[in-house]
């Protein structure tokens, strides 16, 4: 177990990644995240989406995925007898760690999923230094 410094102002102590606010009305698409050797995986289900409906960015240490559902047309004269699907705009931010390299992140949208691999950063190893003898003035 890690062991994590006290933030009398965060909302949450035990969750290094901070979500961003579900919203009370609308289409919140879920999302699992995952600690893989190497990199984090974010997976978010996206069924009936396109690659070209949804923006993926970082900015000052969040992950932001943003997309719209748009409410299907009815053809004239149907009425809906079931209706469970959401629609609208959804909006997603998580907090990024420290340990990750915001420039390497990747996307791939296959199959109505959203994956996104956050690499980590390769901790500094110790290394020996050269002590170099004489005078170095040139």
């Amino acid at each position: 177990m890690q062991l994590k410094r006290w933030e009398p102002w965060s909302p949450d102590l035990f969750d290094i990644f901070r979500l961003g606010d579900a919203p009370r009305d609308g289409y919140l698409p879920v999302l699992d995240i995952a600690d893989r050797e190497g990199e984090y995986l974010v997976d978010m289900d996206l069924p009936g989406f396109r690659s070209e409906d949804v923006d993926v960015s970082v900015n000052a240490g969040l992950l932001t995925i943003t997309g719209e559902r748009v409410e299907r047309e009815m053809q004239d004269g149907d009425r809906w007898l079931r209706r469970e699907t959401r629609t609208g705009r959804f909006e997603r931010q998580i907090r990024l760690p420290k340990d990750v390299d915001p420039e390497k992140v990747a996307a791939n949208f296959e199959n109505g999923v959203l994956t996104v691999s956050i690499p980590k950063v390769e901790k500094a190893q110790p290394r020996k230094i050269e002590i170099q003898s004489g005078s170095s003035a040139g």
